[in-house]
Formats: structure tokens, C-alpha cells, sequence
């Protein structure tokens, strides 16, 4: 989902501008400026918006979902993966599946840290900013 965003551009340093964001119908759950009726924005300023200017903002929504299945429904996945490895495992080694079970969960849930820390710095990489799509005046 795509959401355009109104906001003064407060400062340029090459490409990038910082964008003090207005209130908008989205503010409670949009993100982009925490829930708060003014926020600043980093955005990629292709455009060559000047501090001072008015401009709208084009911001990307749908990295919720993704997060949330990254941050919860994966990591429990793992872990239960590792958990039914470890029943499976005891009961072909005709063990007690006290200590395997426990090593399968301990196993599952340090995969999901280390993989969750991955998608962590792999969105920190490529994490896409919002883009200054037009200006609204030229009073700058």
C-alpha cells in the first residue's frame, strides 16, 4: 500500500532530504512518523526539493506484515521444527525424549535469534526511504 504524505522540507544534504511530515488520515497506525501528528522523514529528494518548499512524499506500507511474520510467526515455526526433529529423533534412537526435545527447542530458538538478526540487518541494507514525488510550492 502506497500513501501520499504532505511535509516542508526542512534540510538537503545531497539526495536526501529530511521532511517534517504533517498529520495525516494514516498518523495512528502508518509508522513513518511514529503516531504522532508531526514527525521527520528522511526521502530520497530525486526531484531537487529546497529547504522550505512543501513537497508530498510517496511511503511504502507494506513492510508490516513482513516484519510481523519475520519477528513472530517464523521464529516459532523454527522452533517447533526443531522440537518435532527432536521427538522424531528420540524415538528412532529409542531415548527419553526429555533432553532431545530440550535440544531441539534450545536449537530452533537460536536460529530463530541468528536468522531474525540477519533479516534485521538485511532490511537495515536495503530498507527503502520514502521519495519526494512533487513539489507544492516554490516559495524557497
Amino acid at each position: 500500500m502506497r500513501e501520499l504524505i504532505e511535509g516542508l522540507v526542512i534540510e538537503v544534504d545531497k539526495n536526501i532530504a529530511k521532511v517534517k511530515l504533517t498529520g495525516h488520515s494514516g498518523c495512528e497506525n502508518c509508522g513513518s512518523c511514529s503516531g504522532q501528528n508531526e514527525g521527520i522523514q528522511s526521502a530520497h529528494n530525486s526531484i531537487g526539493a529546497k529547504p522550505g518548499q512543501r513537497v508530498f512524499i510517496k511511503v511504502e506500507n507494506n513492510n508490516f506484515l513482513k516484519a510481523a511474520f519475520i519477528m513472530f510467526v517464523l521464529p516459532l515455526l523454527v522452533i517447533v521444527t526443531g522440537l518435532i526433529i527432536a521427538e522424531l529423533s528420540s524415538g528412532i534412537l529409542q531415548i527419553s525424549s526429555v533432553i532431545p526435545d530440550t535440544m531441539g527447542v534450545v536449537i530452533g530458538g537460536v536460529i530463530s535469534v541468528l536468522t531474525v538478526k540477519h533479516f534485521d540487518k538485511h532490511i537495515q541494507l536495503t530498507q527503502t526511504l520514502p521519495i519526494i514525488v512533487s513539489i507544492i510550492n516554490n516559495k524557497a
